[in-house]
């Protein structure tokens, strides 16, 4: 049996160790991107089957890419912030209850 397989799988959970972790804040498209890299360059998938799987899903990064910038608009404009103020308010101030 060839490593292949075995560092496919490491690299999977280090990808997802690292998207998880965050270190120096990095965002997590860039562990993202380098686990790609380097399950092509173990050739555990080809170039071409990574450009079809990257195509095959331009809509879903659109739709994403849509919703995270639309949720930062929000935050940054306090929309998120006077939401949880309203249902602190609604509850009575008590966090514990609400959480």
């Amino acid at each position: 049996m060839t490593i292949g397989p075995y560092a496919a799988v490491a690299i999977a959970l280090l990808t997802i160790a690292g998207m998880l972790a965050r270190p120096r804040r990095l965002p997590e498209g860039a562990f993202a991107g380098a686990g790609a890299a380097a399950m092509i360059a173990i050739r555990a998938v080809s170039p071409a089957a990574a450009g079809r799987a990257g195509a095959g899903g331009a809509q879903v990064y659109l739709f994403l890419a849509g919703v995270m910038t639309l949720a930062e608009l929000a935050r940054e404009a306090g929309a998120f912030a006077r939401l949880a103020d309203g249902a602190l308010a609604a509850d009575g101030g008590r966090r514990g209850r609400l959480f």
